[in-house]
């Protein structure tokens, strides 16, 4: 795991795997070593990332590289997605403080 990625090593893919990742330009690192799955699992569903897509992850969990949780998209609404989960983080971690503050003062 790479910051909540799944990174495959090139002895943990299959040969088809390597091949499709190879013809894609998915390796990475100084080494050309690994391959981030969530982006194998994207040009397995849609045969290729168009330059100046993302991945992203519907569901926001990063790790969960399954076809129907992965779609494309441009690297402003992977921006906007990230900042809508952070914005609704802030307004249920704010609620919960308030209910806690609450119970504490009727206790």
């Amino acid at each position: 795991m790479n910051g909540g990625y799944v990174m495959l090593s090139r002895s943990a893919m299959t040969d088809d795997d390597i091949a499709l990742s190879e013809a894609h330009g998915l390796f990475r690192g100084t080494k050309k070593s690994f391959v981030r799955e969530h982006h194998l699992a994207a040009v397995k569903k849609y045969g290729c990332i168009p330059p100046g897509h993302v991945v992203r992850h519907i569901n926001g969990i990063k790790s969960d590289n399954s076809p129907g949780n992965l779609i494309l998209g441009t690297t402003q609404e992977n921006t906007m997605d990230h900042n809508t989960a952070r914005l609704a983080a802030m307004m249920w971690r704010s609620r919960h403080l308030e209910l806690v503050m609450m119970l504490i003062g009727a206790a």
